[in-house]
């Protein structure tokens, strides 16, 4: 176990004994450059295939590499708050575990952070996907940010960097992954948002599908704007002990 570790990288993953080796490989040599403490944390969620296996097989070699098994599938919002309520890091950062998320952009969202923002958040530039997730994605943002007053350019991005204080509080429900940045906006952190290299995926299939999604998503939106209107907020002018 790594002590004090400075960054936290939470990876929920899913069926992805193809991806899960290649890809802790690949972010270990990047988190080794940057020349700070750091943790893993994978949670399986709710694997069939081999992928927790590897993951133990992996934990001897990787120094701080923590695991999380869920005792079934619950989706991508639960696999993402296992991790994150477990970080020990000053700084958490969330991937997806299909390999699409490039572990590059990281030191590109600790520079932003080290700038002064409380949040980094990514958007796909060259995203590697089908025309038609394509447009369902930029219907869904248009719409989404139309009917929360916001501006976050692409909340299907999954990878984005934060302080660790932000997840003080913060509301957690199913879905919640999608609204983070609105989340966070509502509790006035400061977020920048940067380009990401996105990347076809290389083996497996997605997980996380799209059924559903879209009525899932409607009631997740009314629900969210529904806080946004009531969540409190005060100054405080004086205090006495």
């Amino acid at each position: 176990m790594t002590p004090n570790p400075e960054i936290s990288v939470v990876i929920p993953l899913k069926d992805e004994e193809q991806n899960v080796r290649p890809l802790l490989e690949e972010l270990r040599g990047v988190l080794d450059g940057l020349g700070l403490a750091w943790e893993v944390i994978a949670v399986d969620d709710g694997s069939s295939d081999g992928t927790w296996e590897i993951l133990l097989g992996l934990r001897e070699a990787t120094p701080g590499l923590r695991l999380v098994r869920l005792d079934r599938n619950y989706g991508q919002s639960t696999g993402f708050w296992a991790g994150l309520k477990r970080v020990r890091g000053q700084i958490a950062i969330m991937m997806d575990g299909d390999m699409q998320n490039d572990p590059r952009d990281i030191p590109k969202m600790l520079a932003e952070i080290a700038k002064g923002a409380d949040v980094c958040l990514t958007w796909r530039a060259n995203r590697q996907d089908t025309k038609w997730k394509k447009i369902q994605s930029r219907i869904g943002n248009g719409f989404r940010n139309r009917f929360l007053e916001s501006d976050i350019r692409d909340t299907g991005s999954q990878l984005r960097a934060f302080r660790s204080k932000c997840l003080e509080d913060l509301p957690r429900f199913d879905g919640m992954h999608r609204f983070m940045g609105n989340l966070f906006l509502m509790r006035g952190f400061q977020i920048v948002q940067i380009p990401t290299n996105h990347r076809a995926r290389r083996a497996g299939t997605t997980k996380y599908g799209m059924a559903n999604r879209a009525i899932r998503g409607l009631k997740d939106l009314f629900g969210v704007r529904w806080l946004k209107q009531r969540v409190i907020k005060f100054g405080v002018e004086q205090e006495h002990d």
